[in-house]
């Protein structure tokens, strides 16, 4: 569970990461992937279905665009995604409102087509500011680095349970090392120092002439 918790952790920095370098980007170019399918509508008319995810001027925005005509534009049915990128000039935001001024919009509208016979287009447009979305990515990695500071200061004062254990375990380690390396003494005998005891205890009740005939034996 913690390993998974770590792995979450840092797909959610890598994610902040990526969403704050396409917001540098987005000064300087507009990126667009768009998602298309065409398919046979009602009678004789087809449905191009048309989902844009666009990145430019600190914004990042989603288009829903549904056209209606009595000739669709390709013959492939297939779905298929197209990338292309534009300086960041040719992306057209309005300013009308307070809100689309600091990077929040949304438009809705249909229209007949020009130069399409029975044509329709319904378009519906979102986007917001890229610094909202990197505030939204940002709470994961800020919590998680947060709580890995507090867990380190903690551990430098010595309080805490954990870092309490984990402590005296190190030193635990570090004592049996140090006995480990240190020199053992060699074990004196018991039995031989009882009976050199005894053997001065014998030399001292017996007469000088005899305690220095023992000195010299």
């Amino acid at each position: 569970m913690r390993r998974l918790g770590f792995i979450l952790n840092v797909f959610a920095t890598a994610l902040f990461a990526a969403v704050v370098v396409m917001w540098f980007r987005s000064h300087r170019v507009a990126d667009v992937l768009m998602w298309q399918q065409w398919r046979a509508d009602a009678g004789s008319m087809y449905r191009g279905t048309f989902r844009t995810l666009t990145s430019g001027r600190g914004v990042v925005g989603i288009d829903l665009t549904d056209l209606t005509t009595a000739f669709r534009a390709t013959s492939d049915v297939k779905p298929k995604f197209e990338w292309t990128r534009a300086d960041a000039s040719q992306f057209l935001l309005p300013n009308e409102t307070f809100w689309n001024r600091i990077g929040f919009g949304y438009v809705s509208e249909k229209q007949s087509a020009r130069g399409l016979k029975d044509a329709t287009v319904t378009t519906r447009s979102y986007w917001l500011p890229h610094w909202l979305v990197a505030g939204v990515a940002s709470v994961v990695p800020l919590r998680w680095m947060i709580a890995l500071v507090t867990r380190g200061a903690g551990c430098a004062r010595g309080a805490g349970t954990t870092c309490a254990s984990v402590r005296g375990a190190v030193r635990n380690a570090g004592s049996r090392s140090l006995r480990a390396r240190r020199p053992r003494r060699p074990r004196r005998h018991h039995h031989a120092d009882e009976q050199q005891r005894r053997l001065g205890d014998v030399a001292l009740h017996r007469p000088p002439v005899q305690r220095a005939k023992l000195g010299r034996g």
